[in-house]
């Protein structure tokens, strides 16, 4: 699952995201959430679904381009997605060291550019 975050952190908005995230990466045959009728509902019953929707499933979330920096807020999404089987991982982007060793559990690592040998060799393939 791939979710973009930025710059705004509303907990009800990102649920939603991953809601239709794993919607769109699994093959189930349930009626598929539309992010018109998740709009409609209250943070509870969203919290619900998505419970429901990641028990003990293995899974990667890629949460990208993270800017908020609330610990509170992360927390208690971290505490909805903890039903999920042993193995699954959650991978944040951000370009924040402060927020990287907040989410840390492991290291991060930091990405470095590419050479201008590498970035036209990959501009001409």
């Amino acid at each position: 699952m791939w979710v973009c975050v930025s710059d705004s952190f509303d907990i009800t908005q990102l649920i939603i995201k991953i809601i239709i995230s794993v919607n769109d990466s699994a093959s189930s045959s349930d009626a598929p959430l539309s992010q018109q009728n998740l709009n409609m509902l209250d943070l509870e019953p969203l919290q619900h679904i998505l419970t429901n929707k990641l028990a003990d499933k293995k899974f990667l979330l890629v949460l990208d381009n993270v800017w908020n920096e609330d610990r509170v807020k992360w927390l208690e999404l971290r505490n909805l997605m903890q039903v999920c089987a042993t193995g699954s991982k959650i991978l944040v982007t951000t370009r924040s060291q402060t927020i990287a060793f907040m989410m840390g559990t492991i290291p991060s690592h930091i990405l470095e550019g590419l050479s201008l040998k590498d970035s036209l060799s990959l501009f001409v393939k």
